[in-house]
C-alpha cells in the first residue's frame, strides 16, 4: 500500500487543527471579514444573493404544513442558484 506524499499529510494536519468551527474563526484564519464572506457567497448564486430567514422558514412551514401532502420524495433547493437542480 502506498504512502501519501508529504504535502498532503501537511495539509490534513492544518484541515484537522483544533477549532471551534465557527463562521468567525474561519474569518479570522484567511483575514477576511465576514461582510467579504458574505459578499463572496452572494457572487456563488445565480441570484446574487443569500436566501433570507424568512424565506427558509416559510419553506419549512410550507413543506410541513397539509398544503404541501402531495408532495413526496422532494429536494428543496433554498440556494438561491448555488446548487442548479
Amino acid at each position: 500500500m502506498a504512502t501519501e506524499p508529504k504535502s498532503r499529510r501537511r495539509r490534513r494536519k492544518k484541515i484537522l487543527r483544533k477549532t471551534d468551527g465557527s463562521l468567525f474563526d474561519a474569518t479570522e484564519r484567511r483575514r477576511i471579514t465576514p461582510a467579504e464572506l458574505r459578499a463572496f457567497l452572494e457572487q456563488g448564486t445565480l441570484l446574487k444573493r443569500l436566501p433570507t430567514l424568512a424565506e427558509l422558514a416559510d419553506t419549512a412551514a410550507f413543506v410541513a404544513s397539509d398544503r404541501a401532502g402531495a408532495m413526496t420524495a422532494t429536494v428543496v433547493n433554498l440556494s438561491a442558484g448555488s446548487f442548479a437542480d
